[in-house]
């Protein structure tokens, strides 16, 4: 647009300059990079329309005039520091305006937002919050944009240098003079990498002086409005080029018709070059087209997809998580925040250590180093949440880089607290509906045991006077007894509800053990028949997890043997190379237990499925169909394998295939003393809260010589060793109490006495206590039903202090 669209008029009437004295010299400073009304040639000199209309300037006022160019804020310094009259390309602003007088506008300036081509489009001064603009020092469009709310800057020395670092992707939007900024963004070529907005507003060029100096301001207006139109438009066609005229006409008649051939070809060539032009800017402008309307596109999919993203991470009901590899917690979404009762702001010092124990701490950072090995490893973990609820974690994540190296691990968690504790509860289900099957038969054998002690005690009665039939009713008496409490504590071994804990144990003792207790309660048509190795080979694992694993698929194979049939249990070891079950790979020595029924087998089109949760082929109420899937679980638990072979008709093959584990030799057992000494008059004080009990054990006591203080609850044991102390060299106390609990006794004692000794009595078993907050530790306990013989024993063991923990347990 030419320049004349932007001078404005000159008032009429100016302010008379004969008020002061003229001055024979005055210097002006101007910004020294802005084309092209002010920038430094390639000959090193200050040029530019402003630069020429103060020459033009000089000419009519006959006033040496001294212009420096400057960078814009050097420029601004140095005026307001005095070393210059006049300073030129001077924005009006209101903080301006209490510093200087300014001339009448001579030309309209377009400021306007340049970005890159791949942002969306920005089309007002709110488009930009958000983002960091590049600005000039000192320029005034900096006033504009900080009153609209935009504070985000990065300053350069001039426009070119704006234009430069946008070209070297330093910022990606910048707001700067339309004419500069267009001729430097050609001048580095980059016109396809950047767009222009519509003008955010239009700037005007003033010439300024001093606050108060009119009578300077004036000289300078009048001189310049001596500048004619034409003059300026001569200095504007310099320095913004020649319109291209049009073909005329006028003097048709009088050009030559050589003239006319060479203006028809010159009008030819000229509409064939504008044509093509036309095509090439047609082409062009769809190509534009095309790159914005997928540009749009693109912008229009990352908002989308971010916007997704943004849902999931919200709403997710996982747990998304970054950690840093020392343990620093980065971020956590609402999920995880929600589960740990945290607050967002409280994840800028939130670590590892403050939800987790030592334990899962220890476990997660061997975790990251495992991780940086395996990518695809899933970990389960547990975490503490700030109000002290324990959860229990699946995790799986990705590694995060910077600079070529692991920083931090981001992924998902998964709370699976729920799904522990109903694994938990099934496989406590499988126990009691194993149990429930060996009932029938353990139920016949103690109603035998108890009808025999029934009618012995009444033979007892009869018997009184016989001495040698009587004490034979007692024996009687006494070995129907032992049997029903070993049949009991068989029971109680089988189902017991505790902890895995592995060790080498002997596969061949454990089947025997299985087949004269338990074992022969499966049914009277079902024959059992032991083909068992001779080298007695040992595995690493827990006998009860083991016993449950085979009760199951012995039960399995009686429900396929409706009509009775045989189950031949037979080990051996076996060498394997390269075994693959699921994502593992078996190789070395095994000991294979197998275990083969002569049933009615499985069809090959469920062999698929047998091994799957609640997949059964019994009829309802018949089975829970978690059976086989407890096996599979407990050898993966034991770092084995298992194969089922059947053939419809033939029967069913299940082979249990357990690591080899070289025998440790056992430990020497404590061995009882067959005559306990007596107890020499000595004092123990007794606490049961079972009258019957209590009964039984002073009369034990009384007979082996012990004198017996007698307390039924915790608040009678401490008034009893209050008041007998002195006398009391031993105390006797079952752990479960009406009141408190035996090791509250124990510790109030201590207190009074640390050296005395005590015994441990109960009739729970050791995962019930604990169940019950009852820790034993290293105290030595003596479980009912004991014999006075047992009793004795103990009472030995505590005054030689045992130490091993075999020790312990009577």
């Amino acid at each position: 647009m030419s320049l004349r669209l932007y001078i404005f008029l000159f008032p009429l009437f100016l302010i008379p300059l004969d008020v002061g004295a003229t001055p024979n010299t005055i210097s002006v400073i101007i910004d020294n990079n802005y084309p092209p009304y002010s920038f430094i040639d390639e000959k090193g000199n200050l040029s530019g329309i402003s630069i020429d209309l103060w020459k033009l300037w000089e000419e009519k006022s006959k006033i040496k005039v001294n212009i420096t160019g400057e960078s814009w804020s050097e420029a601004l310094r140095r005026m307001e520091s005095g070393e210059f009259d006049v300073i030129d390309t001077i924005f009006y602003t209101e903080e301006r305006s209490r510093k200087y007088d300014f001339s009448k506008p001579y030309a309209r300036i377009d400021v306007v937002i340049f970005f890159d081509k791949n942002l969306s489009s920005f089309n007002n001064v709110s488009s930009l919050k958000g983002m960091r603009v590049g600005i000039k020092s000192g320029d005034a469009n900096i006033d504009f944009l900080v009153k609209n709310g935009i504070t985000d800057f990065k300053e350069y020395k001039n426009y070119e240098d704006v234009v430069k670092a946008a070209k070297n992707k330093e910022i990606r939007v910048f707001v700067i003079d339309k004419p500069p900024g267009l001729f430097f963004i050609y001048k580095n070529r980059v016109e396809d990498e950047f767009r222009y907005s519509e003008p955010l507003y239009n700037g005007e060029f003033h010439r300024a002086v001093r606050k108060g100096n009119i009578e300077l301001l004036s000289l300078i207006e009048s001189r310049f409005e001596k500048i004619s139109e034409k003059e300026k438009a001569a200095i504007e066609e310099k320095w913004l080029g020649y319109p291209i005229p049009n073909p005329k006409y006028k003097n048709y008649f009088k050009i030559s018709l050589f003239i006319l051939a060479g203006l028809i070809l010159l009008v030819a060539i000229i509409y064939f070059w504008i044509r093509m032009l036309q095509i090439s800017v047609a082409e062009r402008t769809m190509e534009l087209k095309l790159a914005k309307e997928k540009a749009d596109k693109f912008a229009q999919e990352l908002l989308e997809s971010e916007k997704r993203y943004t849902t999931l991470y919200q709403n997710i009901m996982d747990i998304i998580f970054t950690v840093r590899l020392d343990g620093k917690i980065l971020d956590l979404n609402p999920k995880g925040l929600s589960l740990l009762n945290l607050k967002r702001d409280e994840l800028a010092t939130l670590k590892i250590s403050d939800i987790m124990d030592e334990k899962n701490q220890k476990l997660v950072f061997e975790t990251i180093k495992k991780r940086l090995d395996n990518p695809n490893a899933v970990f389960t973990f547990e975490v503490i949440s700030k109000d002290r609820k324990v959860y229990i974690l699946e995790t799986k994540g990705t590694l995060l880089y910077k600079d070529g190296k692991p920083y931090a691990i981001q992924g998902i968690a998964r709370d699976i607290t729920e799904i522990k504790k109903l694994e938990k509860h099934i496989i406590e289900s499988q126990k009691l509906e194993s149990i429930g099957i060996l009932a029938g038969g353990i139920a016949h054998d103690f109603n035998n045991i108890l009808m025999g002690i029934l009618n012995y005690i009444e033979f007892l009665k009869k018997d009184y006077g016989n001495k040698d039939a009587f004490f034979s009713d007692i024996q009687y008496l006494k070995n129907s007894a032992e049997k029903a409490a070993k049949l009991v504590q068989q029971l109680l071994g089988f189902s017991r509800k505790q902890l895995i804990m592995p060790d080498n144990l002997d596969i061949n003792e454990l089947i025997q053990k299985l087949s004269t207790s338990l074992l022969k309660y499966i049914g009277e048509n079902i024959k059992i028949e032991l083909k068992l190795c001779t080298n007695s080979p040992a595995i690493f694992a827990d006998s009860s997890q083991i016993e449950q694993i085979i009760i199951n698929i012995i039960l399995n194979s009686k429900d396929a043997m409706p009509e009775g049939g045989t189950i031949t249990i037979q080990t051996e070891v076996v060498d394997i190379q390269n075994e693959v079950e699921g994502s593992n790979t078996y190789s070395g020595r095994f000991v294979v237990l197998s275990i083969k029924d002569t049933g009615v087998g499985i069809h090959q089109d469920i062999m698929n499925r047998i091994f799957e949760p609640f997949f059964t082929t019994k009829p309802v109420g018949k089975g829970t169909g978690l059976g086989l899937s407890m096996v599979y679980g407990a050898m993966q638990q034991n770092k084995g394998f298992v194969r089922i072979l059947s053939e419809v008709g033939k029967g069913t093959e299940v082979r249990l295939f357990f690591p080899f584990m070289e025998k440790k030799e056992k430990k020497e057992e404590t061995k009882g003393i067959a005559q306990p000494i007596k107890g020499n008059g000595s004092t123990i004080l007794l606490v049961e809260d079972s009258e019957d009990a209590l009964i039984v054990i002073r009369q034990i006591l009384n007979t082996l010589g012990y004198n017996v203080l007698e307390a039924k609850n915790f608040k009678e044991a401490i008034y009893q060793f209050e008041l007998n102390s002195d006398l009391i060299s031993l105390i006797i106390s079952d752990i479960v109490l009406p009141d408190k609990n035996g090791l509250e006794l124990k510790k109030e004692i201590k207190k009074k006495q640390s050296d005395i000794p005590i015994l441990f009595i109960t009739g729970y078993s050791e995962i019930i206590l604990k169940n019950r907050g009852i820790a034993v530790g290293e105290d030595l306990i003596l479980y009912k039903p004991f014999t006075s013989e047992k009793l004795a024993t103990a009472l030995r063991m505590l005054e030689s202090k045992p130490t091993l923990e075999t020790d312990r347990l009577i």
